[in-house]
């Protein structure tokens, strides 16, 4: 996916596999896992986001092509986030998708991984859905739910260490990379390290949390490998209480603009032109794609 401007790639390489955030456990309404901010939280949990703009993939490098990704959330009856499908649509038909499944056996979350993908052998006139396991990964939780360490099939590392408030301040990636989160009235205003130097500008509408949050999804992407993050961390360690309304590093500035719905969740954003996405709640009607036409189903 194409991330926001020059200083994202950066930040997402040095987060590598980083971003964490999970659903609430049991109840909706905060309570003490509201982590010392305060957190808005609401009834309803984002359900699908769809990507519409800005997605790019090595894979379909090709210009002519309208690209696009959806990403699909389902949450089991303790409210932690059971399954995600990653899917990317190649002018507007599913081309491939990753299917994460996790399971939890106590301070563990374990992912298993299912692709599915179109594809043509010999003969590019026959087409093909091929269906094949991946290797997954493994996060580790502390007492109170938020992910620690994870590990992505081996070649994605990653730490994390969070203050009295449960908010997250720093994360290590690999090679020893590490960077610093920086807090004011429950807002996350700083990412830095001795590569990166990112400042966040709020404004006073407040950003309720439903189970996952969209602005690290919109700093880091959608690839498989990251999602889990967004979904396993319960205390909102990365949740910023309001919502942001500019990016600044190296003089650059860039506008975050969020649309709400009618009960106040965040409907649409919008960064740069090129770069939206939309979200869907529970409740709502969740866009759905078929895929194409194909000759046989293949599982390796």
């Amino acid at each position: 996916m194409k991330k926001l401007f020059a200083l994202l790639p950066l930040l997402a390489m040095m987060f590598v596999s980083c971003e964490l955030q999970s659903v609430e456990g049991g109840d909706q309404t905060g309570g003490d896992q509201t982590g010392g901010g305060d957190v808005t939280t609401v009834e309803k949990r984002v359900r699908c986001i769809v990507i519409k703009e800005g997605v790019y993939d090595s894979e379909f490098n090709n210009d002519s092509m309208e690209l696009q990704a959806v990403v699909y959330f389902t949450y089991d009856d303790q409210g932690r986030i059971a399954l995600l499908n990653n899917v990317l649509l190649v002018n507007n038909e599913p081309m491939r998708s990753f299917e994460q499944k996790i399971s939890y056996a106590g301070n563990r979350a374990i992912i298993d991984v299912t692709k599915l993908a179109i594809v043509n052998y010999t003969n590019p006139d026959r087409v093909v859905l091929e269906k094949s396991s991946c290797e997954g990964g493994e996060a580790q939780l502390n007492g109170d739910g938020a992910v620690v360490s994870y590990r992505y099939a081996d070649d994605y590392t990653c730490g994390f260490e969070y203050d009295a408030n449960k908010k997250l301040v720093t994360y290590t990636g690999g090679g020893g990379m590490s960077i610093r989160s920086e807090w004011d009235n429950d807002n996350l205003v700083r990412l830095s390290s001795h590569e990166v130097d990112i400042n966040f500008i709020y404004g006073e509408v407040l950003n309720p949390w439903c189970g996952i949050d969209w602005m690290f999804l919109l700093l880091n992407g959608y690839e498989p490998y990251f999602m889990p993050l967004y979904l396993l961390n319960i205390n909102h360690g990365y949740h910023s209480k309001c919502l942001p309304t500019q990016l600044e590093q190296d003089g650059l500035t860039e506008t975050i603009v969020a649309t709400l719905n009618e009960e106040g969740l965040v409907k649409e954003v919008n960064v740069i032109d090129y770069f939206k996405f939309e979200l869907f709640y529970e409740g709502e009607l969740i866009p759905n794609w078929q895929w194409p036409a194909f000759d046989e189903k293949v599982e390796l």
